[in-house]
């Protein structure tokens, strides 16, 4: 929270993003989430599905499906690809 205060007591409108790595990686998407903020999960942060389990992901795919279910369960919207593009000033594709 202390972060989050002072990047938008710096920049109101910044554009946080919250790297979802380790093995706690969700937990952290969803406090990001909640806090209103941006996600990214991925297997190059972290390959264990669980905090508390050497249980290995079986993909990208597993860990983003994850993280949509969450984001539709808290009523945040996901971003298109496209549409994220256009949040942080990349051309279309």
């Amino acid at each position: 929270m202390q972060v989050v205060d002072r990047i938008k007591e710096i920049d109101p409108d910044g554009f946080i993003t919250v790297c979802a790595a380790g093995r706690a990686g969700h937990y952290l998407a969803t406090a990001g989430m909640l806090l209103g903020l941006h996600v990214r999960v991925g297997t190059e942060d972290t390959v264990y599905r669980y905090p508390h389990k050497n249980e290995l992901v079986e993909g990208n795919g597993e860990m983003v499906a994850r993280v949509v279910q969450t984001a539709q369960a808290l009523g945040r919207t996901v971003a298109t690809p496209a549409q994220y593009r256009q949040m942080i000033g990349l051309a279309p594709r």
